[in-house]
């Protein structure tokens, strides 16, 4: 890029009817497409997020921070805009659901809170049959 020295100055001015405005919020719409939202009541999509899907997604490897990465398992990739060739849509906006089945898990805790007791149980019968024994001997 060159810039020889030379003074600026607007050459053309094209007038649209619209005033000017000034960025008032980002809106992520279902179909992929970040939107600006403008003062003057003008919207410009700005940019479409892309999807991936996988022809095996379970062969994803997990990484850091909620991550996955590509294995030979999962296969390659393939790029589609949203509610497209198989891939999901965007919600702005929700929380996502975990992927942890709560049955399962609340299922997991309470046999485990309950060997717990038991193993617990166990050692309270444990001590006591030794003081009984102690006091036999004595």
């Amino acid at each position: 890029m060159t810039q020889n020295a030379k003074s600026f100055g607007i050459t053309s001015v094209n007038v649209d009817g619209v005033p000017p405005g000034d960025l008032v919020g980002l809106i992520l719409e279902g179909d992929g497409f970040l939107t600006a939202q403008f003062s003057n009541g003008r919207a410009r999509a700005l940019y479409q997020i892309p999807l991936a899907t996988f022809v095996n997604p379970n062969g994803l490897a997990p990484d850091q921070g909620g991550a996955f990465r590509t294995t030979l398992n999962s296969g390659l990739y393939n790029i589609n805009a949203a509610n497209a060739g198989g891939a999901g849509r965007v919600v702005s906006g929700a929380l996502e659901a975990s992927n942890v089945d709560l049955a399962a898990e609340f299922t997991n805790l309470i046999t485990t809170q309950r060997a717990y007791s038991a193993a617990s149980r166990i050692i309270t019968t444990a001590d006591q049959m030794l003081e009984e024994l102690l006091m036999v001997k004595r």
